[in-house]
């Protein structure tokens, strides 16, 4: 109680086109929320976005073959 959950899904500027890292980034970001309801965590405390390659969070390409995960 008391906490939720945003998951942030990306994709590196380095591989494929912006249209199919922003579907990557997608599928990452489904995949956690899936495994995470699986889990047991309620799908209300679950906040999800996908951004493809259109933010790079770490400098270092390869690192932003990534999902973010807070607890808020």
């Amino acid at each position: 109680p008391g906490y939720s959950v945003e998951i942030v899904g990306y994709a590196d500027k380095l591989t494929g086109s912006s249209k199919r890292n922003m579907y990557v980034s997608k599928l990452r970001v489904e995949a956690v929320v899936n495994r995470m309801i699986e889990l047991g965590v309620p799908t209300d405390l679950i906040s999800s976005n996908y951004v493809g390659d259109t933010q790079q969070p770490f400098s270092e390409n390869d690192l932003n073959r990534v999902i973010v995960c807070t607890v808020k």
